[in-house]
């Protein structure tokens, strides 16, 4: 029978005591399967205590690995995605084809580190405290509780293998693992693999837990040249379509991007590569399935393959990044291969990250227990891995999705979708937009104002995030010229990225919202160290005419505290569409230029003064 947690903080993998005769039934059930479950089909019907008890037998003493896949979208899994996908990644779909594939499945937030966290924990990143790629989760929520933890009390060897620096325990540091979590360089997808098989060969009598990490989809993509050919043979640079750096969207991106595709004039080739590191990977996990069938522990390992984040492949103006809420950064794969569970399920119903550890300690018999006040919203999914409908996920009507820095706030209900701004979002948005994915699920057509009912009822769903605003924790940071060369390379490392937020960065300083006028502002922009694109010269035009026209309307506001507010507010917007319209060299010499005129602007005033 499947458990909600809302009434209970601890998930325990045992079940509700039953008749000792339907118990016999399930162990006898059982043995004469071999010690494997029947296969189910999907909808059979069966008394839900001996399908459970038998599933927790079946599981017993087994092994189970987790392979988080980094920057997946789910339409370009085989068998899951559209017809993109078709015969892109042939071993995940295969997995899928002996165990369930989840086609609406969700992740928790958009980076990575705060996604891994809520996969680990069952809970949202806001109350893990890790809404960032720069957060330890145990020095800043030390109570926390997490699978791997579980695992190790429970008797079970403990390996963790990340690909990337900030969720090894240099940074995000996931607490319960037996040995450190520790890595050298950036290995791709065969070497992650190397570490995983080695590992397996060290001789045990215990059952293990494995995490392992796989990086190579995310930016910047660089596949391996068989698999870059695979998916383009043309040239990238050649054509009349102008390059990317001309696109003002494309500017936003972060440094690795622009660095890789600003002279790349055919759109066609940005995705081919990144199906190139697909398509790599996917070989790559093909091997260690394999390795792990050649060790003879395939049988006797359940194995959960997930994406932390989706990516964007120009979606929505964003291009290959996975900032922001929309589905190409929250739709991803999740395929569960359990030994005895029925072959070939798929699954229709919406399911996230946070499903996984209520489900993985009632199948295993272990437990994740969370500090008071601290709640896991997840189900288990136990059900509907067993082949039959899960009444718990049918009553399931809200799911929450969190954006890094806490700059958004998502809320899924029925076919709506709500994403209110909390922060300054990395690419200027409106303020609250609503999408029925029913009719639209491209997410063009923000129906906000015609739906203001929908948007009353949700909203308040997601209220505390609002409240919140933008998620300023972090582990301290020394001053860029403080730092050692291994924390500035890090550091220049996740800025390269996009993951260290512009707010941290020099910014616009106050000088250029109080200190010029907005036409001064404007005139500085301008300025040929600046070097604006004719698009941008436009696009800025566009703003300071949209800014006099909401000043006019300002004006004509009665109360005095309310128009001066009003007035602060649209100069700081107009300042944050400003900068966000440019790349980040244009961005430093604008505050340059800013601060040099400030400076020219108090000397004149200073000489009248006198």
């Amino acid at each position: 029978m499947s458990r909600t947690p809302q009434s209970s903080r601890v998930y325990t993998g045992r079940c509700r005591t039953v008749a000792a005769g339907i118990l016999c039934v399930a162990v006898l059930t059982f043995i004469r399967a071999g010690g494997r479950l029947p296969q189910l089909a999907a909808g059979q019907t069966q008394p839900a205590a001996v399908e459970e008890g038998a599933m927790v037998a079946a599981m017993k003493g087994k092994n189970l690995i987790i392979v988080t896949m980094d920057t997946t979208r789910a339409d370009l899994i085989s068998g899951i995605g559209d017809e993109r996908a078709d015969g892109l990644t042939p071993n995940l779909e295969k997995l899928a084809s002996e165990g369930a594939r989840f086609l609406r499945a969700y992740s928790q937030t958009n980076v990575t580190n705060p996604s891994h966290t809520s996969i680990f924990t069952g809970l949202y990143a806001i109350d893990a405290k890790v809404m960032n790629n720069q957060t330890s989760l145990p020095k800043h929520n030390p109570g926390v509780d997490t699978l791997p933890a579980a695992f190790q009390r429970a008797g079970y060897r403990s390996v963790g293998f990340p690909a990337i620096r900030h969720v090894s325990d240099a940074t995000l540091a996931l607490p319960g693992f037996d040995e450190p979590n520790e890595m050298i360089g950036e290995p791709v997808a065969g070497e992650m693999v190397d570490k995983a098989l080695k590992w397996l060969d060290q001789p045990s009598d215990k059952p293990f837990f494995m995490w392992l990490h796989v990086f190579d989809p995310h930016m910047e993509y660089d596949p391996p040249e068989e698999y870059a050919r695979k998916f383009y043979q043309g040239d990238p640079y050649a054509g009349e379509a102008p390059p990317f750096h001309e696109n003002e969207f494309f500017r936003r991106a972060p440094q690795v991007v622009l660095k890789q595709f600003s002279e790349v004039r055919d759109p066609a080739y940005p995705p081919a590569m990144y199906k190139g590191e697909l398509n790599y990977t996917d070989h790559e996990l093909g091997r260690f399935i394999q390795g792990m069938k050649d060790r003879g522990l395939y049988d006797t390992t359940g194995i959960v393959v997930v994406a932390d984040h989706g990516e964007c492949l120009g979606d929505h103006n964003v291009y290959f990044d996975h900032m922001g809420l929309y589905e190409p950064s929250v739709h991803v794969p999740l395929i569960i291969r359990m030994p005895g569970m029925p072959t070939g399920l798929r699954i229709e119903d919406r399911v996230c990250q946070i499903d996984l550890v209520p489900t993985m300690c009632h199948l295993f018999g272990v437990q994740v227990r969370q500090p008071e006040g601290l709640p896991m919203h997840g189900l288990n999914l136990t059900e509907v891995l067993m082949g039959r409908p899960s009444p718990a996920l049918s009553r399931r009507t809200t799911l929450i999705h969190e954006d890094a820095h806490n700059r958004e706030i998502m809320v899924r209900r029925g076919p709506w979708k709500l994403i209110a701004q909390v922060g300054k979002p990395k690419y200027p948005t409106d303020e609250i937009k609503l999408f029925n994915l029913d009719s639209d699920p491209q997410e063009l057509t923000n129906v906000a104002d015609k739906h203001a009912d929908v948007v009353a009822q949700l909203r308040p769903l997601v209220q505390r995030w609002i409240d919140q605003g933008k998620w300023e924790l972090k582990n301290p940071e020394r001053a860029i010229d403080e730092m050692t060369p291994e924390q500035r390379a890090e550091h220049d490392r996740l800025k390269g990225l996009g993951y260290i937020d512009d707010d941290d960065q020099p910014g616009p300083s106050e000088a250029s919202i109080t200190g010029l006028s907005l036409a001064e502002f404007f005139s500085a922009a301008n300025e040929p160290e600046v070097g604006l694109s004719a698009d941008q010269r436009r696009l800025l035009s566009g703003i300071f005419n949209d800014a006099r026209a909401r000043f006019r309307e300002i004006d004509r506001i009665d109360d005095e505290a309310e128009r001066n507010q009003a007035r602060r507010d649209t100069r700081q917007r107009v300042v944050e569409r400003v900068r966000n319209a440019l790349d980040e060299p244009q961005r430093v010499a604008l505050d340059k230029v800013v601060e040099r005129k400030v400076a020219q602007k108090q000397s004149k005033n200073d000489e009248d003064g006198e």
